[in-house]
């Protein structure tokens, strides 16, 4: 363990190449194909800190449940009838089947497809199959044994949910710092709060997570693959100085004429 740590740290610590005097960044490609290093930041980033899930008026009435992955862990978030959230592991107690297979939807109990064992949808076990004569014992079912597991930390932020696999992480408004500011200034626009509208678009690609990050930072590839964005939206935004500042010159000047009028 030690000698894969010191291996990893090392792979880490020389995986950026940055002399700016020389203008060379130069980023080391087995970061994207190192099969311990992508176990290294599942555990410690995706399943060992606090994570983003989802923002509550994805699950905003009682039943509805939303289902994601923390890091490699299958998670359901829920509303109870009493209109409370919880965050489960989307597993069933006895032999860990999937519960829930599907992204959204709305149901007041959960039943396992493999032995039909029915949970509420705020995790407890409500019964089992053929409990009466199945042989379980008198611990069967008694404070909790056999309910659903919870996620150890689970959290909202004004509205934004957050979760994580690790109880032992520092608080949530810590942990957020000056991203606070960002959230509140999104949330304060309007009165009511925010709302997440229906439908997404998602996307799956053989790569590592990083790819992601490294292809929103890549700017030379927005003119051959984005050609009608950059069209439409960004090539007003890339004008030159100095047509810039004539357009915004004739924007004054019309301005200007509505008003006297």
């Amino acid at each position: 363990m030690q000698k894969t740590f010191a291996r990893l740290k090392d792979k880490i610590s020389n995986a950026l190449i940055v002399d700016r005097e020389k203008h060379i960044y130069r980023c080391h490609r087995s970061i994207f194909t190192d099969p311990q290093l992508f176990d290294f930041e599942m555990k410690h980033i995706f399943e060992g800190n606090w994570l983003f899930l989802a923002h509550e008026s994805q699950i905003a009435q009682p039943g509805d449940y939303y289902t994601l992955t923390l890091g490699r862990q299958p998670v359901i978030i829920t509303r109870d009838k009493k209109n409370e959230l919880h965050a489960l592991i989307n597993s069933c107690a006895h032999r860990g089947a999937m519960l829930c297979r599907r992204k959204t939807g709305n149901k007041n109990s959960l039943t396992c497809p493999f032995h039909g064992w029915t949970f509420s949808n705020n995790g407890k076990l409500l019964k089992a199959k053929d409990e009466s004569t199945g042989g379980y014992p008198d611990s069967f079912k008694q404070e909790g044994s056999h309910d659903l597991t919870k996620l150890p930390k689970f959290q909202s932020y004004r509205g934004f949910l957050f979760g994580s696999l690790n109880a032992d992480v520092q608080p949530l408004e810590e942990y957020l710092g000056e991203t606070r500011k960002i959230i509140d200034l999104i949330v304060d626009q309007a009165p009511q709060g925010l709302e997440v509208l229906k439908g997404s678009s998602s996307y799956v690609y053989e790569g590592n997570w990083k790819l992601g990050a490294e292809n929103g930072a890549d700017g030379y590839h927005v003119s051959v693959v984005h050609w009608k964005l950059r069209f439409h939206h960004v090539a007003p935004q890339l004008r030159s100085g100095r047509n810039a500042r004539g357009r915004r010159k004739r924007l004054v000047e019309k301005r200007r004429r509505r008003i006297r009028l």
